[in-house]
């Protein structure tokens, strides 16, 4: 939730947990659930209202995204891309 200066811990379900678990056990020092990296990648030059992330996966390759999104898929926990934060 957006404070209006920092991000609070996200509130997660069983699911999204086992998720970022899985995540974490997967990618190591590639993901991160730290404030800092949340909030830089939860919002954008957009108008809409900042929404941080339970997690962030930094992949480095095609097959790292393809896991990802099969994890999630699964899981049915949504995925949003984010570049360089400068898409409206």
């Amino acid at each position: 939730m957006y404070n209006g200066a920092r991000f609070e811990a996200p509130v997660t379900s069983p699911a999204c947990e086992h998720v970022i678990q899985s995540l974490r056990e997967r990618f190591g020092d590639r993901f991160s659930t730290e404030t800092a990296t949340r909030d830089e990648h939860g919002h954008d030059v957009s108008h809409h209202k900042p929404h941080p992330p339970d997690a962030v996966v930094f992949p480095s390759c095609t097959n790292d995204v393809a896991e990802t999104v099969r994890l999630c898929a699964v899981h049915r926990e949504p995925i949003i891309p984010f570049g360089t934060g400068t898409a409206v």
